[in-house]
């Protein structure tokens, strides 16, 4: 399991990164202070950083400064700032890839994932995720049921994903915007069920031995037939 650490001082956004990394199966420490940051570098070996600029301390190029002095570890610059010249200034500190805000949670993962793969860190193979009669391919954005291999968009994989690790869980469609489609979304809920009545349609339960149930009022949850 590879150890991220998370460098954000904004408390939602810190949340919602820890959140969406803990879920992919990775094991996340958080600090919200540079200072705080280059001292569990020091103390701590991780896999990667994901590592905003504005922080107190030390801004996140210092981090970033700092880190390369001892270690080669992959930083990913998580930040509001888009403009070039400051991207490329975070490069030149070190930074391996840079991620500006508003981000999705599946551009997040898929930049991680990239970076550990580069590295090394994420050599192991991962634990096969069952639905049904589904296998679940997160590397490839799809699924295969034996005979064929379904691919999906990622958004469509992630919303799957979700209900496939926790069956049986309700899930409300904020839960599911803020997970699929982060915070700053600024689309209908009803989003949700556009994207749900697709997996119904292109995975029948008759099919596939599972089915998306919408609970009125709610949001949905996933039943495995047994």
């Amino acid at each position: 399991m590879a150890h991220l650490l998370v460098v954000e001082d904004d408390v939602h956004i810190q949340r919602l990164v820890q959140t969406c990394l803990t879920e992919a199966g990775y094991r996340v420490t958080v600090a919200a202070d540079g200072r705080v940051a280059v001292d569990l570098a020091e103390k701590t070996t991780f896999d990667l950083v994901v590592l905003d600029v504005r922080l107190p301390g030390f801004d996140g190029r210092e981090v970033c400064r700092r880190l390369r002095k001892k270690s080669r570890v992959p930083v990913l610059m998580l930040t509001a700032l888009g403009e070039m010249h400051q991207k490329l200034q975070g490069f030149e500190a070190g930074a391996d890839d840079y991620l500006t805000k508003p981000f999705e949670a599946v551009e997040l993962l898929a930049r991680v994932k990239a970076l550990l793969r580069r590295s090394g860190s994420d050599s192991e193979e991962p634990t096969p995720l069952s639905l049904g009669r589904l296998l679940l391919d997160g590397e490839n954005l799809s699924v295969e049921d034996g005979t064929t291999t379904h691919r999906l968009s990622a958004k469509d994989f992630h919303l799957l994903e979700i209900f496939a690790r926790d069956p049986g869980r309700l899930f409300t469609r904020d839960q599911l915007l803020d997970k699929v489609w982060g915070q700053d979304f600024a689309g209908s809920d009803r989003t949700v069920d556009v994207y749900v009545n697709r997996l119904r349609t292109r995975f029948p339960e008759e099919a596939f031995h599972f089915r998306i149930v919408p609970v009125r009022g709610v949001g949905y949850r996933l039943e495995v037939n047994s």
